[in-house]
């Protein structure tokens, strides 16, 4: 049985499983023109995305004044890949590729073409 979210606990989107409570997520989904229960891929491989990723890492302390949430430093990410990939230095340069395509409409790489 599905229980609504306790008052405090972030509000999770219960399609994507995406938290859309977070600054950085609402900018992603606002540059690509996506609504909270849309079907979001993962910009690696087109299934369904379930975490907006800091390319560049925010670190431990966060990000207090924001210079990290910027739509250049965030990708969305399946968990498979946000596990692979995720705040691992050696990857950075690799996913920035990848997320330049993306933003150029490029989703040739993706084994499974997601819908939007």
């Amino acid at each position: 049985m599905w229980y609504p979210p306790k008052k405090n606990r972030p509000v999770i989107d219960y399609v994507s499983n995406i938290d859309v409570t977070k600054r950085h997520t609402r900018i992603y989904l606002h540059y690509f023109g996506y609504d909270e229960s849309d079907f979001i891929p993962c910009e690696l491989c087109g299934s369904r995305a379930t975490d907006i990723h800091h390319i560049d890492a925010r670190g431990m302390g966060g990000d207090p004044r924001g210079d990290k949430d910027r739509i250049e430093n965030l990708m969305a990410l399946c968990r498979v890949h946000h596990e692979i990939y995720g705040d691992k230095k050696q990857w950075v340069d690799f996913l920035i590729q990848r997320h330049l395509k993306i933003m150029r409409g490029n989703t040739s790489h993706w084994n499974y073409q997601g819908k939007r």
